[in-house]
């Protein structure tokens, strides 16, 4: 990743989405189809709520990738890195919604897989995450009395934080965060299992129902390394991608009838969702709160 730390003189961007516009785009409703129906559970009130606003309202934490070393833009992570991801992951995705029968080749395969796993190692909760592992590192480094001697013995009068900061020509806290590049990029293991695994569509019927999205859209049941793993994302409310480790799963989930594949879809995006899950059918209120219901520690009011 580089990008000018200047940002070519503009102000860097402040919201930084975990979630892309372009994911949450299909899910828009009305006239003008410009605003999004989004369920939440309200812990304070004790019930389901719904809030009814644009694309510029969900999916973003202000600050939640900003780097502070100076080294590259603040922004860079947000318009750099995850730009790029987001642009080439998406144009894979609107290629897919277009099929009936799954055709990528290697590259598309590659930009969509590193759409997937991007969504989930850039979740606020996984960034919050990184970046207390970078305060522990430095607690550690500070409180290391072999470190501090032997810094000491060779004249440098520092922490051995700033003294690794210095080599490292970045803060710890840049390169705990900067680690997320390589969570997305790493081929292995996870890449290469998740590229190499059974890849299908589905498309539902105009009396299947229509799926939900959350604000974590990657479904993922069973570790990587489970020989039943399988992971699904709604596309739209009426398609979705689906990837599975074995033949047995993939075909299941060919048999299954659009009625049923929609509600274990569903009720899957709900039960994980970590505060929204928008749809396109307010009806769908009347099941929605058993599985959105969070703790008071866990929401926070909007």
């Amino acid at each position: 990743m580089s990008a000018n730390r200047d940002n070519g003189h503009k102000k860097p961007a402040v919201r930084h989405h975990y979630v892309p516009k372009a994911l949450l785009r299909p899910w828009l409703v009305g006239e003008q189809q410009k605003e999004l129906i989004a369920f939440w559970w309200n812990p304070h009130r004790k019930q389901l709520d719904c809030k009814r606003s644009g694309l510029n309202s969900f999916g973003y934490e202000k600050h939640l990738l900003s780097l502070g070393s100076g080294q590259v833009a603040p922004d860079a992570l947000e318009k750099v890195f995850f730009g790029n991801v987001d642009d080439r992951g998406c144009k894979v995705r609107d290629k897919i919604v277009g099929q009936n029968r799954l055709s990528l080749n290697g590259d598309e395969r590659t930009d969509f897989a590193r759409l997937l796993l991007s969504l989930e190692s850039r979740r606020p909760e996984n960034v919050v995450k990184l970046r207390a592992s970078a305060e522990t590192m430095r607690r550690d480094l500070d409180s290391d009395p072999k470190i501090i001697a032997a810094l000491a013995a060779h004249g440098f009068d520092m922490k051995p934080s700033e003294f690794t900061e210095n080599v490292l020509n970045h803060s710890i806290d840049d390169g705990a965060l900067l680690i997320i590049q390589r969570l997305v990029d790493n081929p292995n293991p996870v890449g290469s299992k998740l590229i190499n695994m059974r890849w299908q569509i589905r498309h539902l019927g105009d009396r299947d129902g229509k799926l939900i999205l959350s604000d974590r859209p990657l479904v993922r049941i069973g570790g990587i390394e489970d020989p039943s793993a399988t992971w699904a994302i709604p596309l739209t409310p009426t398609c979705a991608f689906i990837a599975t480790a074995s033949v047995e799963v993939a075909n299941r989930v060919r048999r299954s009838t659009g009625q049923r594949f929609c509600k274990l879809l569903n009720v899957s995006s709900a039960g994980q969702a970590d505060r929204f899950a928008f749809t396109v059918n307010e009806a769908d209120a009347h099941w929605l709160g058993r599985y959105l219901k969070r703790p008071l520690s866990k929401v926070s009011d909007s």
